[in-house]
């Protein structure tokens, strides 16, 4: 009886180790807008993983911001889609953990009907401005 019983405490604190994950630290956010620098509201930025697919998304506020928070450390594919612009790509963004990386897009052309069609999509080259700035999440010991 001694030994069932310890081999399923055993087993139950394996199986809870393994369910345990990091948190989910890293974030983005940044600025949308178009050539005049008018921002965008209700732009839809979502964050893809590579193999996972979707993770997570934002929409722009009247200041054309947005923040994506509590997502793990890895690299990324950040989708931007403008009522009226279409959308854009931008492939291979890193997000590290306890940081917040920076990324303003920039719509350019005129704005154009919106298609459902992934192929509508265009690549990085219509991201005019595109930066990474890694900052210390402030703790709250200071």
């Amino acid at each position: 009886m001694t030994l069932t019983c310890t081999f399923g405490v055993a087993a139950l604190l394996l199986l809870s180790a393994a369910r345990i994950e990091r948190p989910a630290t890293a974030s983005l956010g940044g600025r949308v807008t178009d050539t005049t620098d008018r921002p965008l509201a209700n732009v839809r930025v979502e964050l893809r993983h590579p193999y996972d697919g979707y993770i997570a998304e934002a929409k722009t506020d009247a200041e054309g911001n947005y923040d994506i928070n509590g997502v793990h450390a890895g690299r990324y594919t950040v989708v931007a889609t403008a009522e009226g612009y279409g959308c854009i790509w931008k492939p291979c963004v890193l997000l590290f953990e306890g940081r917040r990386a920076n990324l303003d897009i920039v719509f350019t052309g005129l704005p154009r009907k919106v298609s459902d069609d992934r192929s509508a999509c265009t690549d990085s080259a219509q991201v005019v401005l595109f930066h990474l700035v890694s900052q210390s999440v402030a703790s709250d010991s200071q």
